[in-house]
């Protein structure tokens, strides 16, 4: 089905001279090219996303047939550390009570792996402690202070809904990460509520892999939110992330390479607001002496995320 839809978009987009001649079909054209290009970014980002709602729901099917006990925060990290490690990208798993208690399991920037928590299941302070070998505590990382995941964003997004809840792309305000989070409530089988599991979805594994994959022949890619703030970038998390200090999202216009800001000029000469844009587009524009070709892609999995996928492609 999804090569059907692919079909139909680019027979709607291609350009009047597309054409089989001889028994054999005409070589593909920039435009398809285009389409292509930023279909394949539609299946990456799917894949993560998809990738990170099936841990949740595997660890939201032992809770309910009570293979795990979410009281139980010793067992429980260790628990969310062994699904953690399925997934790369996936930066932490949690889990927080209605008490105001939070058990983390995952990976710090230095690459540890750690088991952050409040002690008992209350706010407090948020240790981290290194896991060992075994499984086991070791020492203490480091003490972020006080917190109460009730305050939190994710937590409350997560206690008002019955599906899933996706945060917008954030910094991380504990380490220096890019992500989002995915949160949903739990609830026994008798439909008491126990809690909120969430994880965070690492965006620079997504510019990565956009890196990795990156067309030879001079294709520029970035997945964009609505106010142009990068998400993900083909050339590396490196740009997506302000060299300000300030551990924020760089927007299309202020990177450092000429091509953005270039591409974000042609939005506003041509009214394009991103929020709006509903099905593929494509534009042609010059830079220095060059043209390019710019296809707009719009990535709407769910109701919570909604952006855009920018592609260029040198004529």
């Amino acid at each position: 089905m999804a090569v059907l839809v692919l079909m139909a978009a680019i027979w709607a987009y291609a350009p009047a001279d597309t054409h089989a001649y001889q028994g054999r079909s005409a070589p593909p054209t920039s435009s398809q090219k285009g389409f292509a290009a930023s279909e394949k970014i539609v299946d990456l980002l799917s894949s993560h996303l998809q990738h990170a709602s099936n841990i949740q729901a595997l660890v939201m099917k032992d809770v309910r047939e009570q293979r795990v006990n979410l009281r139980h925060f010793d067992g429980l990290s260790l628990y969310l550390l062994e699904h953690k490690a399925a997934l790369n990208a996936v930066d932490y798993l949690y889990f927080a009570t209605p008490e105001g208690g939070i058990t983390t399991a995952g990976i710090n920037p230095e690459g540890i792996l750690q088991i952050m928590k409040t002690p008992a299941n209350a706010p407090g302070d948020f240790i981290a402690y290194r896991v060992d070998a075994q499984g086991k505590l070791s020492d203490i990382l480091k003490n972020a202070g006080h917190f109460d995941p009730r305050e939190r964003g994710w937590y409350q997004c997560a206690s008002n809904r019955y599906s899933g809840c996706w945060s917008p792309p954030y910094a991380g305000k504990l380490d220096n990460i890019l992500g989002v989070s995915f949160a949903s409530a739990v609830y026994d089988p008798k439909g008491e509520f126990l809690g909120i599991l969430g994880l965070d979805l690492l965006l620079a594994e997504i510019s990565r892999e956009l890196k990795d994959t990156r067309d030879r022949l001079g294709q520029v890619s970035w997945v964009l939110d609505h106010q142009g703030g990068l998400i993900a970038s083909s050339n590396g998390i490196d740009e997506v992330i302000s060299q300000s200090g300030a551990n924020e999202r760089t927007r299309l216009a202020e990177i450092r390479s000429d091509l953005g800001p270039r591409v974000a000029q042609l939005l506003t000469d041509k009214h394009i607001i991103l929020a709006a844009i509903s099905r593929p587009q494509q534009h042609r524009f010059s830079f220095r002496n060059s043209t390019y070709l710019l296809t707009l892609e719009p990535f709407r999995p769910n109701m919570d995320i909604n952006w855009v996928i920018a592609t260029t492609i040198p004529l």
